[in-house]
This record gives C-alpha cells, structure tokens and sequence, in this order.
C-alpha cells in the first residue's frame, strides 16, 4: 500500500522528485524516491530498484464489493474499539 506521495526536489536540480512510503509489504516497506532524469538519447522509462521485486496483483472484479466478506471492516485491527 503507498500512503502518500510528496512531491520535493531531493536533490535540489530543479526537478520535482517523487517521494513516497510503502507499507503492508513485508520485507518491501519503506521509503521511496522516484527522480526525473533527462538524457540526451532515449533511455528506458523505468530501472528498477532491485531484481525482484514483490509480485504484482491483478485490480479486482468490478463487483467486488457483493463479494466482500461481511465480518470484514474497513477498520485497521490497531483502531479497533477506538471510533
């Protein structure tokens, strides 16, 4: 899950660099930086970070929701009786 993506120059070259978290993955969590680079040849859109990387999950059906477990809430387990 990405809670919130901030948007600061980083590195103070006079681009907006994207800052972010990550969490509810494991050994994933963290803190990210995604940097704008200009060249003067075309390069690939994307490098990775890493070589493997947590695995991607298709979006849900569009009736999710029928599909939703009832005793389930939306209510994280550590706000739990706290509403």
């Amino acid at each position: 899950m990405y809670d919130v993506f901030v948007p600061v120059d980083m590195d103070q070259d006079g681009d907006i660099d994207w800052v972010a978290t990550r969490g509810n993955s494991g050994i994933y969590d963290g803190v990210f930086w995604l940097e704008q680079v200009r060249t003067a040849e075309p390069k690939p859109a994307f490098t990775a970070g890493r070589s493997e990387d947590s695995r991607a999950l298709p979006l849900p059906p569009e009736n999710w929701i029928d599909t939703y477990e009832t005793e389930m809430t939306f209510t994280p387990p550590n706000k739990a009786g706290h509403e």
